[in-house]
């Protein structure tokens, strides 16, 4: 229900990897929820965020990135919520999108 939900709220969707081997879901079960959001949503813009980057081990980090972009076509958002990294990178996009689609309503 919830992502149905987001069809009819969003023009951009967020959706964010925990690549950590050690987390609460594995890569695979993201990846499927994933694949059922993009369903759901069609052709709608979405951004893929990797967070946890400052405790990931780098090849794991690596690994999961690579086949996000060969799968997507899409390169993911590295970010650490925790440490900020890449946050204002993640701002200024999502303000750049905001102001596209105002442009376009007027």
């Amino acid at each position: 229900k919830a992502v149905l939900a987001i069809k009819h709220l969003t023009n951009l969707l967020l959706y964010i990897i925990d690549p950590n081997p050690h987390g609460y879901y594995t890569l695979d079960e993201q990846l499927r929820v994933l694949e059922s959001v993009k369903s759901i949503l069609g052709g709608r813009e979405f951004l893929i965020l990797v967070n946890k980057i400052d405790i990931t081990p780098p090849n794991a980090l690596n690994t999961v990135i690579e086949l996000l972009e060969s799968k997507y076509g899409l390169k993911p958002l590295p970010i650490s919520a925790l440490r900020g990294d890449n946050l204002d990178y993640l701002k200024k996009i999502l303000v750049e999108k905001f102001m596209e689609k105002i442009q376009h309503r007027v």
